[in-house]
């Protein structure tokens, strides 16, 4: 929904499937001008998972697809670019 809204920086992340994902989103929503909204996947122990398992849990959700990672970066439309990235 924030996407549809073309000036709001989003982005989905999950710190065990992609640190550098993580990193650059963070990197880039604080460097953006204007409203910035960060998604973070984390199940807890109300899951079902041992909170040890954690990371691990958050890279087995991004592989079978249920947690999709990506960035959408307005500032990309003005250089004439696609500004989701997957």
């Amino acid at each position: 929904m924030f996407i549809s809204y073309e000036y709001i920086y989003v982005a989905k992340v999950a710190m065990g499937a992609d640190k550098k994902q993580l990193i650059k989103a963070f990197a880039e929503a604080e460097s953006y001008d204007g409203p910035s909204i960060i998604i973070a996947y984390s199940p807890c122990i109300a899951h079902g998972f041992d909170m040890r398992e954690n990371l691990d849990q958050q890279d087995l959700a991004v592989k079978a697809g249920h947690w999709n990672l990506f960035r959408y970066d307005p500032r990309s439309l003005a250089q004439g670019k696609n500004p989701l990235q997957l």
